[in-house]
């Protein structure tokens, strides 16, 4: 790695803890730069300004976690789906709170939370680029489970709630762990909390598919 990509990449990873723990109106520049153990004219000449640093920050955490653990991980869609399932929640889970992913550090992982919950502009770009797609995917893979006559509608809102349940570990960990800690302690690691959320959400699909099948006799 040449200067140019450690100054660089120093910026960026000091950038996302001071984001993630102070958000993005409070955090200053001068902060970053501490941090970084840089200057102002760098976060200039590498990114502009602090818009642009906050958008090559989110960037950075999205392009880096897909590469890390892509949402197939690398599976073929010759795979059944249950198993195509587990693979979709198990690369979400270890994105956002995966140890060995940037992502899976607090300030990185708080920055993504304060970005859902309190958009900016960027939110645009990353559903764009990365969660239309992903969702077409989980898409697929619901449909796949619900089998030919599943209405679309049906296939979105179980689309919608196995996200939901792997962004409510994230977003409601704080809650979580002061009014449920003996119970997410028995998932306490990604592999065992992608194999609960996957066997909830077979349980639900499975569910829906025969009252379709019922509806339809």
């Amino acid at each position: 790695m040449n200067q140019r990509q450690t100054t660089r990449t120093r910026i960026l990873e000091a950038a996302a803890e001071v984001f993630g723990t102070q958000g993005f109106k409070a955090a200053t520049v001068r902060q970053i730069c501490k941090r970084a153990g840089t200057n102002v004219a760098s976060i200039n000449y590498y990114f502009r300004d602090k818009e642009g640093l906050y958008r090559s920050v989110l960037e950075d955490l999205m392009v880096r976690g897909y590469e890390t653990y892509p949402p197939d991980m690398g599976l073929g869609a010759d795979v059944a789906p249950e198993e195509r399932l587990h693979a979709f929640i198990r690369s979400f889970l270890l994105r956002l709170l995966g140890c060995d992913s940037l992502s899976g550090q607090a300030g990185p992982r708080q920055l993504i939370v304060r970005e859902l919950s309190d958009p900016s502009e960027a939110l645009d770009w990353i559903v764009e680029a990365h969660v239309k797609p992903n969702k077409e995917l989980l898409m697929s893979i619901v449909a796949d489970l619900l089998g030919p006559n599943a209405k679309r509608e049906t296939v979105g809102l179980c689309t919608i709630s196995v996200i939901g349940q792997c962004l409510h570990y994230i977003s409601a960990r704080p809650i979580l762990q002061r009014v449920a800690a003996e119970f997410i302690s028995s998932v306490d690691s990604v592999e065992k909390l992608a194999a609960h959320i996957t066997a909830f959400s077979l349980g639900g699909i499975k569910d829906l598919k025969g009252q379709s099948r019922k509806e339809r006799d």
